[in-house]
């Protein structure tokens, strides 16, 4: 089993494609631009006071959501996140406070807290650390494991560019319907597992004879997926939406990649050869 340390999610920008389709995919010092610190949905509702650090909330579930250090949100009328404060204290499921006044009187909003979220029809990009599990006298990576895609593809769509979400490994919630925004006056409806394609970006080496991938000190830092999410009958989604993506950090069955790696089975496993 390859688990994942960390999934790093950043925005689709000219420096970050560049980084992800070198054939080692980036390196640990590699400055990716806009990493996506999110902000999502969580249970309930709150209530604040300018006047005050405590937040009271309304069916939520502030010990298993939110975590002291935690910045706090509201959704404003267009559905965008707003900043409440910084969490100091959670007491209970319905009470926490803050590390000063909040910034804002609400009365029963939707709130957030640190999760990724998608808005309109932007793609992200998916940074996925591979696992060395080999490196020869002279420290060069030899053996690693990398992700096998067809754990996130459904069982139909295992091979090709795109790959379409399992719902057991993959999911895409929707918080409100596409062009409803989040906020006391609108009403979201949950949605589970709302389809979405994805595609991988590393651009791999390939050796003399064409049919297998790296040579020597060539294996992959990381591997990149283009993530790309659609509302109902592939319909793009719309501009005020608000998403919360849930990617499987585990891999049960990836693949095993040393020097001259099969092309075909990286074929089989999902990945995009350009």
């Amino acid at each position: 089993m390859f688990i994942v340390p960390q999934i790093t999610y950043c925005r689709i920008t000219d420096a970050n494609r560049a980084i992800a389709i070198t054939n080692n995919g980036g390196t640990s010092d590699s400055v990716l631009e806009e990493v996506i610190n999110p902000v999502s949905l969580i249970t309930g509702k709150i209530t604040t006071s300018n006047a005050s650090t405590s937040v009271t909330g309304t069916q939520t579930t502030f010990l298993s959501q939110l975590l002291v250090g935690d910045y706090l949100y509201d959704y404003d009328a267009n559905g965008a996140p707003e900043l409440i404060g910084k969490i100091a204290t959670i007491s209970n499921n319905t009470t926490l406070t803050l590390t000063e006044n909040a910034l804002f009187t609400r009365t029963n909003k939707h709130a957030g807290s640190s999760r990724t979220i998608l808005r309109g029809t932007e793609n992200i990009y998916a940074r996925i650390p591979v696992s060395v599990t080999g490196r020869n006298a002279n420290g060069i990576v030899t053996q690693e494991l990398i992700p096998n895609f067809n754990e996130w593809r459904l069982p139909n769509n295992n091979q090709g560019l795109n790959g379409v979400n399992d719902p057991s490994s993959s999911n895409l919630f929707r918080y409100s319907n596409p062009g409803d925004v989040i906020s006391v006056d609108s009403t979201p409806t949950d949605e589970n597992n709302i389809s979405f394609t994805f595609r991988t970006l590393n651009q791999f080496k390939i050796s003399a004879n064409k049919d297998t991938f790296w040579s020597l000190g060539e294996l992959p830092n990381y591997i990149w997926i283009e993530i790309n999410p659609y509302g109902d009958n592939g319909i793009e989604l719309a501009q005020s939406t608000m998403f919360y993506l849930f990617t499987k950090t585990e891999f049960n069955q990836s693949l095993v990649a040393t020097i001259n790696f099969s092309r075909q089975t990286l074929v089989n496993a999902g990945y995009t050869l350009l």
